[in-house]
């Protein structure tokens, strides 16, 4: 009938639209990655204060997030700040987001939880500001985190490409590399799955890990 022709035409013009904005998605990353491993990726190094980033951040990721119904919370301190360039900055935590929206569980909550090393008002200069973002999903092995962060690895079976991380923890890992730090990942069927980025405010300097935790929504 015409009504179902329009409505499998609409599907039709949907998974073109889809495959279009996932090819220009994949040559973004492709020539970010490369920029960044070139040595060429320019920081602009300016002082943000970080709970108003990454709420920005989270609205970029929202849409994602609601389909799955996954709550994201964020738990920092008011007014701590952080120099570092703010697009970088910005595109490693969406990107790590990304794919904790994709690997959690649906209904389940994403926590961001921003601290101070050591805990009080008054840090020494060289202090550090611990970045954690945990969720709950399927573990993954010690063979998948060990190549997580390669080019094109999929973390799922590769015939249902669940769980893809393509260039996007391999970009992250290249962005905070650029400032000095280092990119790591832990993850359990008990606690879940947590990276957690590391930045020592005097020098500047950001190291990303992983842990796990539990969420719910």
């Amino acid at each position: 009938s015409p009504a179902r022709r329009f409505i499998l035409d609409r599907n039709f013009l949907t998974r073109i639209q889809e495959g279009a904005d996932k090819l220009k998605s994949l040559t973004e990353d492709t020539l970010d990655l490369i920029t960044v491993q070139a040595g060429k990726l320019k920081l602009t190094k300016t002082s943000f204060d970080i709970k108003t980033v990454l709420i920005e951040t989270i609205a970029n990721v929202h849409e994602k997030a609601l389909k799955k119904k996954i709550l994201i919370e964020i738990n920092t301190p008011d007014k701590l700040k952080l120099k570092a360039d703010l697009s970088s900055f910005k595109k490693a935590v969406s990107k790590i987001l990304d794919f904790a929206i994709q690997s959690a569980e649906e209904k389940s909550k994403i926590s961001i939880v921003v601290k101070k090393d050591p805990p009080v008002d008054n840090p020494p200069k060289n202090h550090q500001v611990v970045f954690e973002i945990l969720y709950r999903g399927k573990p993954l092995t010690e063979k998948q985190k060990a190549h997580l962060f390669e080019p094109f690895m999929v973390a799922e079976d590769i015939l249902t490409h669940k769980i893809g991380a393509g260039l996007a923890l391999p970009i992250c890992k290249a962005i905070i590399e650029a400032h000095g730090g280092t990119l790591s990942i832990e993850s359990s069927k008990t606690h879940g799955t947590l990276f957690s980025i590391l930045t020592v405010v005097g020098c500047e300097v950001w190291c990303v890990g992983c842990r796990s935790h539990t969420c719910r929504s």
